[in-house]
Parts: C-alpha cells; structure tokens; sequence
C-alpha cells in the first residue's frame, strides 16, 4: 500500500502534464502570425472606431497612425499566410474554405488594401470625414469573418 500512493500520484502527475502538454501542442507560426495580424488590425481599427463613436476624443495624430498602419498590414504578403495545412484546426478560426476559394479570400485582403488606404487619406483631416471610412473597412472585415473565419 505504501508504494501504492507514490506510484499512484507519479502516474496521476505524469498524464496530467502530457494531457496538458497536448492540449497546447506548439501552434504553426502561420497561424501565430495571422493572430498576430488580426491583433494588430483590432487594435488600430478600434483605436479608431473609439473616435467615430465618441468613447474616446478625436486625434489627428493618432488617427493617422492608427490608419497607416492599417494600410501596413495591407502591405503584407498574405498568401503564404494561409496555407492548406493550417486551416481548420485547434487554435485556429481560419476556415477551410480558404484554401477551397484562395482567389475569392485574396480578392478581399485587396479590398483591405483599398480600404484601409481610403482610411488614410481621411484618417487626419477631422472625425468628420472617418465615419464612411470606417463603415467601409468595417464592410471588408465583415464579408472575411462571414466567408473564411469560424464563428465562436
């Protein structure tokens, strides 16, 4: 009995740290660099969304940084981000049908781009001037995550 205990509680430990250790498998970098992406986009989209809708005051400078580096992300290669073996897993929203329709999923990263640069040129020159912009951006981002993204 008393070997019993000690062996009991080595073994207990020993699956619970390899059930863990599964359960947080290393994460391909694609997908890290993609959430890190969406991190950023979230960040820098929603520093402005906070000025359309008045929780925080208007900011030319902060607003222009927010939209050039909106268009920053724009510039990214985003392809290779994406690939087949990625989609669809654990720790992962990106849906399969990404792979199924690459050019439909690329063609709206390039209405990102246009977007996001609409958002620049506006982004400093007054709240007035932000709110269409936004809405536009906001549009993209939107027909992605109904398309291409795992809804929670």
């Amino acid at each position: 009995m008393r070997r019993t205990i000690p062996t009991l509680a080595i073994v207990a430990t020993v699956t619970v740290s390899v059930a863990f250790a599964a359960s947080h498998a290393e994460t391909p970098r694609e997908v890290k660099a993609r959430q890190g992406l969406m991190n950023i986009i979230s960040i820098n989209f929603g520093t402005i969304g906070d000025m359309v809708r008045g929780k925080d005051d208007y900011d030319a400078a902060t607003a222009q940084a927010a939209a050039d580096s909106l268009v920053g992300v724009g510039m990214i290669q985003h392809d290779n981000l994406w690939p087949e073996p990625t989609l669809g897993i654990d720790g992962s929203r990106a849906l399969t049908e990404i792979g199924e329709d690459r050019a439909g999923f690329l063609a709206i990263w390039d209405r990102f781009d246009t977007a996001a640069a609409g958002l620049q040129a506006v982004a400093g020159g007054g709240i007035e001037g932000l709110g269409g912009a936004v809405g536009e951006l906001g549009q993209v981002c939107k027909a992605c995550h109904d398309d291409y993204r795992l809804t929670r």
